[in-house]
């Protein structure tokens, strides 16, 4: 509790007045040392160089979406009815995460720019944090609860008379420079939003056989596995496993939706890092500055949180490149295998990683890791691990259709 605008602190045992003492604080998002303390961390990172800050990432099924009734009932399923926006382990009370980046954003703007009134400029931050907190605009341009067209997800009235409010078709969820929970979540809700009318319907509606017709518990088990009911004897979708919620979709649909979900990820970052007045390059070369922005000051701690958020969004932005430049190597030699000689997997070129197919391009990566690359690590396990695991699947259902001697594949194959 504040008294006087100093914070008490209760010590464990006596001090005398000229001791000195630390005050060990926990680790945690820079936005959060900045709501609670005013302060931000310079490098605010732990001993073994994870990093904790966070930007929050709104997703949302598009208004203009042919499946958008299909897929804001698959987006809001297991949820109950909201006024707000939704969160993914989302920023609770007014002065949420997006608040934090809104007044840290405009005081570090105050301070490259010496012409403000850095007291107007916070107060009108002060303003534009309130509405923050009510509207989801981040990501995702002019998105809200409701299309604006009469559509029935938006404010309404029940039997009653009495105005009702839908769920929303926004979901909030903060992620850092990591493979957390958080991070696999994001990538489960970009799967559905990829999703064509084919994958959302085998992701969303639970197997129509029941235990007597197809045999017994353990064809439900494949069913829910996406695996065939019938021995082997047909091939099933990839994508074909049921999913409660759109948080579960923990692994990749196919290769069609990956890329869709990659694209559609660095679309989301580059609106997101539109926003901001400055690059991330600006902001590092101005906290070099210790004269325009002093160390301590207001100023520089709002310039090291957005730079903060930039850093992750970055990360992210990277993490979709690389991914979608590995997709380019798989689908030319899934070409290839199915007798495309002018998509011949040794003319296969990837950034700057040469010339060579899938195994080829990952030991490189994995090479360059280990001499201290710009790779993170997390993004080369994910193209090691969950781009090789769906390269080995398209692999083998292609050997499969060639077997069969089928010629028209599921829409979930290049």
């Amino acid at each position: 509790m504040m008294r006087d605008k100093l914070l008490p602190l209760q010590p464990f045992k006596q001090f005398r007045r000229e001791h000195k003492y630390m005050i060990r604080m926990v680790k945690k998002c820079n936005h959060r040392f900045l709501l609670n303390y005013g302060f931000a961390v310079e490098d605010n990172r732990e001993l073994d160089g994870f990093c904790p800050n966070e930007v929050p990432i709104e997703l949302g099924v598009v208004p203009d979406d042919p499946l958008y009734d299909a897929k804001y009932e698959f987006w809001t399923r297991g949820e109950g009815s909201s006024s707000g926006g939704s969160g993914v382990n989302g920023v609770g009370g007014s002065m949420g995460h997006n608040a934090v980046s809104v007044l840290a954003a405009a005081v570090a703007a105050a301070g490259r720019n010496k012409s403000l009134d850095s007291a107007a400029v916070l107060a009108e931050a002060v303003a534009n944090a309130a509405a923050s907190s009510t509207s989801s605009s981040l990501n995702n341009g002019a998105m809200s609860n409701s299309r604006g067209d009469g559509h029935p997800h938006s404010l309404g009235t029940d039997s009653s008379g009495s105005t009702t409010s839908s769920l929303p078709s926004v979901k909030r969820v903060r992620v850092c420079v990591s493979n957390n929970e958080n991070t696999r979540i994001l990538f489960s809700m970009l799967r559905v939003l990829a999703c064509n009318e084919e994958e959302l319907r085998a992701i969303s509606s639970a197997p129509s056989s029941s235990i007597a017709d197809i045999g017994g518990p353990g064809c439900v088990s494949r069913a829910l596995l996406g695996l065939s009911s019938a021995g082997g004897s047909s091939i099933s979708s990839p994508s074909s496993a049921y999913y409660r919620t759109c948080r579960d979709v923990r692994h990749p649909l196919n290769l069609r939706n990956e890329r869709a979900a990659m694209t559609h990820l660095l679309d989301v970052i580059g609106r997101a890092l539109a926003i901001y007045p400055t690059t991330l390059a600006q902001d590092v070369s101005d906290l070099l500055d210790e004269r325009r922005y002093p160390r301590f000051s207001n100023k520089r701690h709002a310039r090291i949180q957005v730079r903060g958020e930039k850093e992750v969004l970055h990360h992210f932005a990277q993490w979709a490149r690389t991914a979608l430049e590995i997709m380019d190597v798989i689908e030319r030699e899934l070409a290839f295998q199915r007798g495309e000689p002018e998509l011949h997997r040794d003319e296969v070129k990837v950034g700057d990683g040469g010339v060579g197919g899938f195994d080829y391009v990952i030991s490189a990566i994995e090479e360059e890791e280990g001499m201290g690359g710009n790779l993170h690590h997390t993004i080369v396990r994910y193209c090691s691990d969950v781009l090789g695991s769906l390269r080995r699947e398209e692999m083998k259902n292609l050997k499969r259709f060639k077997m069969m001697g089928s010629v028209n594949r599921p829409s979930g194959y290049p």
